[in-house]
């Protein structure tokens, strides 16, 4: 589930531009895989990982709407729907987490970048650095709006990112020695007891490494590409006279093609 707000600015009826904030999460456990229907899906069940991550987003959008350039007047005709084009770019907070199981079976949520899953930052042979809990990405999807009066319309709306982040499922890379997680946070530690559970789980259940989650081998997406998500969004718009907000704003067209500019 997510929700947000938007304020933006209709230049004309072909263009808007428009800030947005939007607040959410995004979550997956290959627990929840149906076994038996391949041997890939059958591996993920066995490596078990999961996660939940909020997502705080900021965004500059544009919308590109193409029918009045289709049919001639489409913009004088209140009540159709307006088809538009959507592309941006944003900025994102988020943090994975994942529920850890306690020797004593009690069980709680816990951020996994600090347990350093992959090695991250921890000196290893082939480790990559720490990953940021931030990055941008880029927007681009589809909407339908229907204007119901003059001051208000609804649409609704999917848009796609492509992040510049591989780490809001802390799965990118390969596995490593479960034991460096003891050298790392201390002998006997929670926090290297947690970091072993959520970095291997076959590892820490049988005690050793065992084939398809061997040390080096397969984690994440070993960065062929980065991660992405989407929404889709249920919208009310309600519009606000320009003029009387910011005064007189002259446009040379406005008179010619009967429009009015508006937030």
């Amino acid at each position: 589930m997510a929700f947000g707000g938007n304020i933006g600015f209709h230049f004309n009826q072909y263009f808007t531009f428009r800030s947005s904030l939007t607040l959410g999460s995004v979550q997956g456990a290959d627990r929840l895989l149906e076994p038996g229907l391949s041997a890939k899906l059958d591996y993920k069940i066995l490596r078990n990982l999961s996660f939940r991550s909020t997502i705080s987003e900021f965004s500059l959008v544009s919308e590109f709407y193409p029918m009045p350039l289709i049919s001639r007047g489409y913009e004088k005709v209140q009540g159709k729907f307006n088809p538009f084009l959507v592309l941006g770019v944003s900025g994102f907070l988020f943090n994975p987490k994942s529920i850890y199981t306690a020797s004593s079976g009690e069980q709680y949520w816990v951020a996994l970048k600090p347990l350093r899953t992959e090695g991250q930052g921890m000196g290893l042979p082939e480790s990559s650095p720490e990953y940021k809990l931030s990055s941008t990405a880029i927007l681009w999807g589809l909407g339908l709006r229907y204007d119901i009066n003059r001051s208000s319309a609804i649409s609704i709306e999917w848009v796609n990112r492509r992040t510049n982040t591989d780490f809001i499922d802390d799965a990118s890379g390969k596995y490593i020695v479960n034991d460096e997680f003891e050298r790392f946070f201390g002998v006997g530690s929670i926090k290297a007891d947690q970091a072993k559970q959520k970095a291997n789980y076959p590892a820490y259940i049988n005690g050793v490494h065992i084939p398809g989650f061997l040390p080096g081998q397969q984690r994440g997406s070993i960065n062929s590409f980065n991660d992405y998500y989407y929404t889709i969004f249920f919208k009310y718009h309600y519009y606000f006279d320009a003029q009387k907000l910011l005064g007189n704003i002259s446009h040379g067209t406005r008179s010619a093609l009967d429009c009015y500019n508006k937030f």
